[in-house]
């Protein structure tokens, strides 16, 4: 019996195909992320990191710049170039496009590793919240935090499944369930 036929023994759903597709299309991809993942050093994992949280900064710094008083015209011809397509705003500046820069920046920078002790469980949280966006979507009833639960141990089947590891994903189910359950309930409705 492969993977995606446990996983979906685990949640009594051996016989829903969407279900089967959804979670055969995850399972491969993360998988492949997490073999990737796996070979890089941290030394090139954080210089494209830093990288791109510096060209963040910059790019902020620059559409900010656009909106002084000599750079007026600019600032308008730049808002309203046809080539911005669905973020061109006429004359306005796009608030979103600044948040998204800075969210990017962000996301760079939490992303990087300290080289001194482990990295950071960025990549565990992310297969358990792969595994929470599964079980919302296809498994009736409201997930739990708890390890013991049945999110908790489709979750951890789930990141074995991904990793081959059978290392505690408590932690991460608790995080999962506490801190993105309505973000996911709120992309699938």
């Amino acid at each position: 019996m492969d993977h995606v036929d446990s996983l979906l023994k685990m949640v009594d759903l051996s016989d829903d195909k969407e279900a089967r597709r959804w979670l055969s299309i995850a399972l491969d991809g993360l998988t492949l992320r997490d073999e990737a993942f796996n070979q890089v050093g941290p030394k090139a994992h954080d210089e494209i990191l830093s990288e791109i949280e510096q060209l963040a900064a910059q790019m902020q710094k620059r559409l900010r710049r656009l909106r002084a008083k000599e750079l007026s015209r600019a600032h308008s011809d730049f808002w309203a170039h046809p080539g911005l397509g669905p973020i061109a705003a006429g004359n306005l500046e796009r608030p979103e496009v600044l948040a998204t820069l800075s969210a990017i920046q962000a996301a760079a920078a939490e992303g990087q590793w300290n080289t001194r002790g482990q990295p950071p469980k960025h990549r565990k949280q992310a297969i358990i919240d792969a595994a929470l966006a599964f079980f919302v979507r296809f498994v009736d009833g409201t997930p739990s935090g708890t390890p013991s639960g049945d999110f908790g141990q489709f979750a951890f089947a789930f990141h074995s499944a991904v990793t081959g590891s059978d290392e505690s994903v408590d932690g991460q189910v608790r995080s999962a369930v506490k801190g993105r359950l309505e973000v996911v309930r709120a992309r699938i409705d």
